[in-house]
């Protein structure tokens, strides 16, 4: 009996055995299962995070640019506003952002669109000749980039604001050291210049110095030349002279031996008169610190003397005058040389 119900136990203890043993199997499979669809997503997301975004990019609404200009001949230059419209294709919404506008290959600049798609940019002066404007607008997030039709433009009478530069007085200077030189500058505008202009100038001798009168000039904008003084200083050479007293022998000879005698003198006299060995004494100190006093100065002297001052060398040397300003955003820098020769 005992031997029948243990049998049973066992069959049931191997029944339970068996389901454990498929359910932890099952969960394997589902576990393994689950692990596989994630490492495909994973590998798959960027793909279709690209092809989203692809999507979303190729739909972007279609543009169009259109650019219209108007011009205004001047006596040297001709002024110009560019009018530019972007519209989007098939849609009302207006497209935001800027628009960049082009002469040629180089760039004349960019204006923000307004809330009604517009957009001006203005020039105050072209170069002369037949050119070609490209307006271009560079697109957003809902809206493609689109470019405008070339337009043509003449430009008959205009030229950018420039100046020259040349010597009224003499180019070439010749200076004794120590004195300066003087010649004329005369600046001329062209096309209506009217900005400030600073005169500088390098490639000087050594312990040169120029100077401008006035430095600066401002053209009155109607092509009226504007004339400048130049002035170039020298140096002249001074040596190692300085204009120092060095104590010599003279004090010493002067105020030591004397009282080195009278002190002798007055020693054969000490026994007569006692007293006069502490004036003596006194005496003795004060000629014995003069002396000491001249013999430092002529030490210190020696030791360091006054810096010798080289002045301008003789020689010949090329001094370039700049005169620096700009236009708008474009630097003007004009040149002119100016020789000098130092003698001594």
């Amino acid at each position: 009996m005992d031997d029948g119900v243990g049998m049973v136990k066992a069959v049931k203890s191997m029944q339970w055995v068996g389901m454990a043993r498929s359910s932890i199997a099952g969960i394997c499979a589902a576990t393994c299962v689950v692990a596989g669809i994630l490492a495909q997503a994973t590998i798959m997301a960027p793909r279709l995070l690209a092809q989203t975004t692809e999507g979303v990019a190729t739909h972007a609404a279609d543009t169009t640019t259109q650019l219209s200009i108007a011009t205004r001949e001047g006596d040297s230059r001709t002024e110009a506003v560019f009018t530019v419209h972007v519209m989007g294709v098939g849609t009302s919404a207006t497209p935001p952002g800027s628009v960049s506008l082009k002469l040629g290959e180089q760039s004349l600049g960019s204006a923000v669109l307004d809330e009604n798609g517009f957009a001006t940019y203005a020039v105050d002066a072209l170069p002369q000749g037949r050119q070609q404007i490209v307006a271009t607008y560079q697109g957003s997030a809902n809206f493609a980039q689109s470019s405008s039709p070339a337009r043509p433009l003449d430009s008959v009478t205009s030229a950018l604001p420039n100046f020259t530069v040349a010597a009224t007085g003499p180019t070439a200077l010749i200076v004794k050291a120590g004195f300066f030189g003087t010649t004329t500058i005369q600046l001329t505008p062209e096309n209506g210049f009217n900005q400030i202009v600073s005169y500088s100038c390098s490639g000087l001798p050594l312990a040169a110095t120029c100077t401008f009168t006035p430095e600066q000039v401002i053209p009155d904008g109607k092509n009226t030349p504007v004339v400048t003084t130049l002035n170039i200083q020298t140096v002249a050479i001074t040596g190692g002279k300085a204009n120092v007293t060095v104590p010599g022998n003279g004090p010493f000879y002067a105020l030591v031996m004397p009282g080195l005698l009278a002190l002798a003198g007055l020693g054969a006299a000490r026994k007569r008169l006692p007293g006069l060995r502490i004036i003596c004494l006194a005496a003795l100190l004060i000629v014995s610190g003069v002396g000491l006093g001249a013999c430092s100065a002529q030490y210190s002297y020696y030791r360091h003397p006054p810096t010798v001052n080289k002045g301008t060398p003789a020689g010949v040397s090329t001094v370039i005058v700049y005169a620096s300003s700009s236009s708008g955003n474009v630097a003007i820098v004009q040149k002119l040389p100016i020789t000098l020769t130092v003698t001594n």
